[in-house]
């Protein structure tokens, strides 16, 4: 799976976890477990974890209630890469968050 190849409308945020780099270190990981469509067409989610490493800057604006109500149908209104490093994810409920990372790797969770 890649970034640019889930259909990311429609899925879900199922956990995060900030992990702060090592002594010395200026950056931190950031990992999100996903319910996502693996295309415009596919039948059902799929679970997936989203990983960015050496993140640098997260910019997050959430009101976890408001997305809690838009679980069922998905919290993700759309996810894209802004440039090499910046990916900017907009969440239902006025939610969004920018992060600006080294690597980003998805893996299906079978």
């Amino acid at each position: 799976m890649r970034f640019e190849d889930i259909h990311w409308h429609g899925g879900r945020i199922l956990a995060w976890t900030i992990t702060s780099g090592d002594e010395g270190s200026a950056t931190a990981t950031v990992e999100l477990d996903l319910a996502v469509h693996e295309g415009p067409d596919a039948p059902k989610r799929v679970a997936a974890r989203l990983v960015f490493e050496g993140v640098e800057s997260l910019s997050l604006s959430c009101n976890f209630p408001s997305l809690s109500d838009r679980f069922a149908t998905g919290n993700i209104h759309w996810a894209h890469r802004e440039g090499p490093r910046t990916y900017r994810f907009e969440l239902f409920g006025d939610n969004a968050f920018e992060l600006v990372a080294d690597t980003v790797s998805i893996h299906r969770e079978d």
